[in-house]
C-alpha cells in the first residue's frame, strides 16, 4: 500500500486516499497554512538559537538563556487552549488580525527588550500569537 493513507472522516469513517490529494483543490488551504505554521515555528526556533549568544552579549541574563525557547513553547501551548473561545468570538480572519497585532507588539517587545526578562515577555506574546492561527485552519 505504497502511497495510500488512512483517512477519518468526521462521522468516523475510515477510508483510503493518496498522498497526491491532501494538496488537492479541497485541502491545499490546510496543508499550506499547516506546512507553514511548521515552517514558522521551525524558523523562529532557529533563528532564536542562532542569535541568542549575540542577544546575550548585549543585554546580559546568561542564567536565563535556556528559558527563552523553553517560555516560548511553554506559552504556545497554553494558548492553544484559548484557540476554540478565540475562533468563536472573533472568527477565522478575526483570530489571524488579533495574532498580527499580538506578534507585532511580542516582537516590538523583544526587538528594544533591554533586559532578558523582558525578551521572555516579548517572546510569551510572541507564542501566543504564533499558535492561534495556526490552531484556526480548522
Amino acid at each position: 500500500m505504497c502511497g495510500m493513507i488512512e483517512i477519518a472522516a468526521d462521522d468516523g469513517t475510515v477510508g483510503t486516499g493518496r498522498w497526491r490529494e491532501l494538496l488537492g483543490p479541497g485541502h491545499v488551504g490546510a496543508a499550506t497554512v499547516l506546512a507553514g505554521g511548521v515552517a514558522l515555528y521551525a524558523t523562529n526556533e532557529f533563528l532564536t538559537i542562532s542569535l541568542m549568544p549575540s542577544a546575550i552579549a548585549e543585554i546580559g541574563g546568561a542564567r536565563l538563556y535556556a528559558w527563552v525557547t523553553t517560555v516560548y513553547l511553554v506559552a504556545s501551548v497554553a494558548a492553544a487552549t484559548t484557540v476554540y473561545s478565540t475562533l468563536m468570538r472573533v472568527g477565522p480572519r478575526g483570530a489571524y488580525l488579533l495574532a498580527l497585532g499580538v506578534f507585532g507588539i511580542g516582537s516590538a517587545g523583544c526587538a528594544v527588550a533591554p533586559t532578558m526578562e523582558l525578551l521572555l515577555a516579548g517572546r510569551c506574546r510572541d507564542s501566543a500569537a504564533v499558535c492561534w492561527p495556526g490552531s484556526a485552519m480548522r
